[in-house]
């Protein structure tokens, strides 16, 4: 399965190491269109979200296996949801940021600091 990674998920991020996609087939950097990044901030640390917006984010293609994908899962948490998406390397899953949750811990975002940050390219 490839997956197009942003933010923490991105080599030498956080999320890369912890989810183990070093170990994984890095396909090359990819572009996705007609999404909006932001960066979510107040809450005790700081996280990328992507979502359905106008702009582009910029990142990195793999071909992951089952149990790298099932890592991602566990580290986006659920306030992402999976979502394939066109990238300039072709179709590829990417985890896309939701408020749209019934989740109580989701509660202190609604006081987070939410800053745009547009790429361009």
């Amino acid at each position: 399965m490839r997956v197009f990674v942003y933010g923490t998920l991105k080599n030498g991020g956080v999320g890369h190491i912890f989810c183990d996609l070093q170990s994984q087939r890095f396909i090359g950097e990819a572009i996705v269109s007609d999404m909006a990044l932001f960066l979510v901030s107040g809450v005790g640390f700081n996280f990328p979200a992507m979502t359905h917006g106008e702009g582009r984010v910029s990142g990195e293609v793999y071909e992951i296996d089952a149990a790298t994908f099932d890592s991602m899962c566990r580290f986006e948490g659920r306030m992402y949801h999976p979502l394939t998406v066109e990238t300039t390397l072709g179709p590829a899953e990417t985890f896309l940021w939701s408020l749209e949750t019934d989740d109580l811990d989701s509660a202190p975002l609604l006081d987070a600091d939410i800053q745009h940050f547009p790429l361009t390219v």
